[in-house]
């Protein structure tokens, strides 16, 4: 498989990073890509139970229509912004029934790889095809 990145200067700044850290920019892309999925599968599997069903509702309500950046989603604390503005702004706590105390106190333990993944999670479900693929209900229930 070919991957070839579009040229903008956040992706020229990749390029030029993978060039430096690897070898060469192919063989660090290929790393980097491998090491994400794996990351990625271990990291959503700690997550498993953290949450409950109502709180992952809460977390993807708070990021409907929200836009993702990586750069922020590798913090807890930004995590805990997020949901406060969105119960300050949306009052959405009465509608899922969870407690704010605890569900921070949850978040605040996060690890970065953990508040990254999750919060990409929430982003692909509310992507169109992924949302129109799975209930709410369903995605919550991933992280059983």
């Amino acid at each position: 498989m070919a991957i070839t990145l579009r040229s903008n200067t956040k992706l020229d700044k990749i390029e030029s990073l993978l060039a430096q850290v690897f070898d060469n920019k192919t063989a660090g892309a290929e790393t980097v890509l491998v090491s994400w999925s794996i990351l990625r599968t271990r990291t959503l599997s700690e997550l498993k139970g953290i949450f409950t069903e109502q709180e992952m509702h809460a977390l993807a309500d708070a990021y409907s229509g929200s836009m993702f950046d990586p750069q922020f989603a590798c913090s807890n604390q930004y995590l805990k912004v997020h949901i406060e503005d969105a119960i300050l702004f949306e009052q959405f706590t009465q509608d899922w029934g969870i407690d704010l105390i605890e569900l921070k106190e949850k978040i605040g333990k996060l690890t970065a790889a953990q508040s990254y993944f999750i919060t990409e999670e929430i982003q692909r479900y509310w992507s169109k095809e992924y949302s129109n693929q799975c209930s709410l209900s369903a995605f919550a229930g991933q992280f059983k």
